[in-house]
């Protein structure tokens, strides 16, 4: 049996295949001893929209997105890469899970991590999506 597709799923496959620049996506609780370039994810909120005849089946989801990299040089190339990645999501279909919208929006300034030198810069991606089977 094929497992269900998931936002989190799509949004791995389209940081892991971007051209050129692609990178290695890990869920926030399974991060350890990872190489940049690489990203990593959790989701930070989720809700269903209601109308007055009850829930639509039209859910959004905010993910926190790092992008982490070896150089600053490389931070501004990955991270334009990953927010067109990101971006073209809108629209696409996959096994039953529709993405109706995509909004892709800086959540801090960037950050240099000196304990392991490495510089990291995090998105917020809010998604509104549904699964049409």
């Amino acid at each position: 049996m094929a497992q269900e597709m998931t936002p989190e799923k799509l949004i791995s496959e389209a940081l892991e295949q971007m051209e050129h620049r692609p990178m290695k996506l890990y869920p926030f609780s399974a991060l350890k001893n990872a190489a940049a370039p690489f990203g990593f994810y959790r989701r930070s909120a989720e809700s269903e929209e209601d109308a007055l005849d009850g829930p639509t089946g039209l859910m959004s989801a905010d993910f926190e997105i790092s992008i982490v990299v070896a150089t600053y040089e490389q931070l501004s190339a990955y991270c334009m890469a990953a927010r067109a990645a990101l971006l073209a999501l809108r629209g696409v279909e996959r096994d039953g899970l529709l993405i109706e919208s995509v909004t892709v929006r800086l959540a801090s300034p960037d950050l240099e991590e000196t304990e392991v030198n490495l510089y990291r810069r995090v998105y917020i991606l809010h998604i509104d999506y549904q699964y049409t089977r």
